[in-house]
C-alpha cells in the first residue's frame, strides 16, 4: 500500500525482511518530501532578479563607490567622465591599472546592460542591487568604504519638482548615513543634488562633506578625487612591489 500511494512502483527486486521494508519506506518518504522542496527552491532562485553583476572588489582593494538610482544612460556618462578624468583624457574606457568602481543602485539590474558595461570598462565596474538606507548593514560592509578612493552619491535627475525634491532628500539621507557609518569617508565624498536648497542644507550639516555640486555629470569637482585615487593606487602598487622585492631577497639569501 505504501509503495502504491507514493507512486514509486514495484520492481523486479524488492525487500522481503521487515527491517529492509522499513528502511525502504523511510527512504521513499524522505525522497518524496525533500526533492520537490529542493526543486521549488531552485526554481525560485532561478526566477529571482539578479542581485549582482560583475566581481565585487575586495574590501582592501582601492576602488570607487557610486551610490544612487542612476538611469543607465546617465551611469554610462558618469563612468566615462570618471575614468576619463582618472586617465587624464577626455573620455573613454578603463585601463588595466585603473581602480574598480562599485555601483550600488536600488533599481533592477535588468535595466542596465551589464555585459556591455563589463566589456566597455574591462571588468572594472560591478553593479549591486541594494539600498544604503535599508537596515541591511552587510551592504555597507561590502562597500569597503575604508579603502574607497572616492564615494559619489548621485541624485536622480527628475523633471517634476516634487519628484526632484524627493530624489534630493534620498541622496541627502544616503550621504549622511554613509558619513555616520564611517566619518572619515566624508572628506572623500562627492554629492550631487538637483536643488540649491538641499545643497546648502548638506553643507550646513557640518559633517565634513566638502564636495557638493549640481546633479549633471561628475564635473570638475571629480578631478581632485580622481587624482587622489590615482595617486593612492600608485602608492599601494609601489608598496606591494617593494614588499615582494624584499621577500624575494630574503628567500634568495636563505637559499644561499
Amino acid at each position: 500500500m505504501f509503495i502504491t500511494m507514493s507512486t514509486v512502483g514495484y520492481g523486479d527486486w524488492s525487500p522481503t525482511l521487515p527491517l529492509t521494508r522499513w528502511v525502504c519506506c523511510f527512504v521513499i518518504l524522505l525522497v518524496v518530501t525533500i526533492v520537490p522542496a529542493t526543486l521549488n527552491e531552485l526554481n525560485r532562485l532561478l526566477a529571482s532578479p539578479a542581485r549582482r553583476v560583475g566581481a565585487v572588489p575586495r574590501a582592501t582593494q582601492p576602488h570607487f563607490v557610486l551610490v544612487g538610482d542612476v538611469h543607465p544612460h546617465m551611469l554610462d556618462i558618469l563612468l566615462r567622465d570618471l575614468y576619463g578624468r582618472c586617465r587624464g583624457a577626455s573620455a573613454g574606457s578603463a585601463s588595466s591599472t585603473m581602480p574598480s568602481t562599485l555601483v550600488v543602485t536600488p533599481l533592477a539590474l535588468e535595466e542596465y546592460d551589464g555585459a556591455a558595461i563589463l566589456t566597455r570598462y574591462r571588468q572594472k565596474v560591478s553593479l549591486i542591487k541594494g539600498d544604503v538606507l535599508s537596515t541591511d548593514l552587510s551592504l555597507l560592509q561590502r562597500l569597503g568604504l575604508e579603502a574607497a578612493l572616492g564615494v559619489f552619491v548621485i541624485a536622480r535627475l527628475e523633471r517634476d519638482s516634487s519628484r526632484q525634491e524627493e530624489a534630493d532628500e534620498r541622496a541627502l539621507l544616503t550621504s549622511l548615513a554613509l558619513a555616520k557609518f564611517l566619518p572619515s569617508v566624508a572628506s572623500r565624498m562627492l554629492v550631487q543634488l538637483n536643488g540649491a536648497v538641499h545643497r546648502r542644507m548638506l553643507t550646513d550639516e557640518h559633517v565634513g562633506i566638502k564636495h557638493v555640486s549640481r546633479a549633471r555629470n561628475l564635473g570638475p569637482r571629480a578631478a581632485p578625487l580622481a587624482r587622489v585615487g590615482r595617486g593612492r593606487a600608485a602608492q599601494r602598487r609601489a608598496a606591494l612591489t617593494s614588499r615582494r622585492a624584499r621577500a624575494a631577497g630574503r628567500s634568495s639569501r636563505t637559499t644561499w
